[in-house]
């Protein structure tokens, strides 16, 4: 009886492994990062929508230059409109999340703003492989690059966030 006990304990611990193994390839959490200095750019070689040309700054989350580690920390909009730095991992309850304010923040991937569509309010920012329509990629401020033609310019979106927050591609 100990040695099925035992059995069925490794088989368990086995498939947890694996499921785990399986899920973080999925999720695109199965690889190894570095972090360095702020002005040392991604290692990836910045995003395929819209790079802000390699350098790596933090989420801006305040007027004045309040900023958020890109990755283990996000700027989270409260309901009551204030805006401040969490821990990715724990999201922003009853609030908007706000993931990346310029694609070289996402590791290679491009970084999407989602605003309502009648009105200029912010959904939220996530870093993404592309913008899905209505989505817009967004770019690096002031002069960012852009693909297809488009061009870095500003996104008007609503209080706390000024016309020169979020530039996109446009």
């Amino acid at each position: 009886m100990l040695v099925m006990r035992r059995a069925f304990s490794l088989v368990a611990t086995c498939i947890a492994l694996v499921a785990w193994a399986a899920c973080a390839s999925v999720l695109g959490v199965d690889k190894t990062y570095t972090l360095g200095a702020a002005d040392a750019g991604t290692s990836e070689g910045g995003s395929s929508e819209g790079d802000g040309g390699g350098a790596t700054s933090g989420i801006r989350c305040a007027q004045g230059g309040t900023a958020c580690t890109a990755g283990p920390q996000e700027c989270c909009e409260a309901s009551n409109g204030s805006l401040s730095c969490i821990s990715a991992s724990g999201g922003c309850n009853q609030g908007t999340d706000i993931f990346c304010d310029e694609p070289s923040q996402c590791g290679g991937q491009a970084c999407c703003i989602s605003l309502q569509t009648q009105g200029s309010d912010l959904l939220g920012t996530v870093c993404m492989a592309s913008c899905p329509s209505p989505q817009i990629a967004l770019c690096a401020r002031p002069n960012g690059t852009c693909a297809g033609g488009l061009q870095c310019k500003p996104l008007t979106v609503g209080a706390p966030f000024g016309s020169d927050w979020f530039y996109g591609c446009q």
